[in-house]
């Protein structure tokens, strides 16, 4: 469980940060399988991982949104 709510984390801030510099994602959601991480004890503390992954995911399409229509402006 540790290892997924370290991988879960760093998911979150990569996604920030690349939001904030305005650059491409490394990692694409297709290829990500890992399952979030439960945490039995608190309610909240999954509540709350849940509600940051949804939104690093909304803006991973954003992103690869952006990035996609900037590079069909790109071509003749």
């Amino acid at each position: 469980m540790r290892y997924q709510n370290i991988w879960w984390t760093v998911y979150v801030l990569e996604r920030q940060i690349s939001v904030l510099m305005g650059t491409p994602l490394s990692i694409s959601d297709n290829d990500i399988n890992a399952s979030l991480p439960l945490f039995p004890d608190s309610l909240l503390k999954t509540a709350t991982l849940v509600i940051h992954v949804k939104l690093s995911k909304a803006l991973s399409r954003i992103m690869n949104g952006m990035f996609a229509s900037s590079s069909l402006g790109d071509k003749p």
